[in-house]
């Protein structure tokens, strides 16, 4: 048996039993922003809330938001396959938007985890003062299981959510090759599948007038059609 095949194999059983592990979600409750940012909590939240004052025009306006927090993401292209690689996992702000906004317990029947499943691009937040391209690698190799040398990565283009969570994310390419594959043998905490799309399997993805991504996923494989699509046609 080759050694492509011997991979997907692989990668399709491990896959099998993330997927399992990654459905078993079970008492879901939707709490207030006021129990949430308790301040006696012992574990308050990560995310603080501001709120900015400014006069425009003679008004005086405001504007709440969340920290955000700066993120890279890479979108990864399997030049022997000729695929792109993707992560597939269970995102819990994905899946409250899917669900009515009310507090108090989730149905799980009625509205059940295979909502929040989302197909992602590789990716992390920036952590202050380390390396990108190294954090990229790392990150790579953590979640989709190629090792891919710091060399094969290119920094496309940084930009900015101006959401009510601003920050801003830098996104990165990588070209990987089967070689490059090493099995990620343990199930962690951390429950993601591998998934790699062939080009025409991706741009269906994106033409889906629902699609369970972000929009930085999206303008990824936007960027690469333009720019990277024709050297592997």
């Amino acid at each position: 048996m080759d050694y492509p095949t011997v991979c997907l194999e692989y990668r399709e059983d491990r896959n099998h039993r993330v997927r399992s592990l990654m459905l078993d979600v079970r008492d879901i409750t939707v709490f207030s922003p006021d129990e949430t940012t308790d301040i006696n909590r012992e574990d308050p939240p990560s995310i603080p809330i501001f709120r900015l004052t400014y006069e425009q025009f003679g008004v005086q306006k405001n504007w709440e938001f969340v920290a955000g927090k700066d993120s890279f993401a890479t979108i990864v292209f399997n030049t022997d396959h000729h695929t792109l690689v993707f992560l597939r996992q269970f995102c819990p702000t994905t899946y409250y938007t899917l669900i009515p906004k009310t507090l108090g317990r989730v149905d799980t029947n009625k509205y059940p985890p295979s909502l929040g499943i989302t197909i992602e691009l590789c990716g992390d937040l920036l952590l202050p003062n380390a390396p990108l391209l190294e954090m990229a690698r790392t990150e790579l190799m953590r979640d989709a299981g190629y090792d891919a040398p710091i060399k094969n990565f290119e920094i496309v283009q940084s930009y900015r959510c101006v959401t009510d969570a601003p920050a801003t994310q830098t996104l990165l390419y990588v070209e990987v090759t089967n070689d490059m594959f090493v099995p990620i043998e343990e199930l962690s905490g951390k429950l993601i599948e591998i998934v790699e799309m062939n080009l025409e399997e991706t741009k269906n993805y994106i033409s889906n007038i629902e699609v369970n991504s972000t929009s930085s996923l999206v303008h990824a494989v936007l960027w690469f059609l333009t720019n990277k699509q024709d050297r592997y046609c």
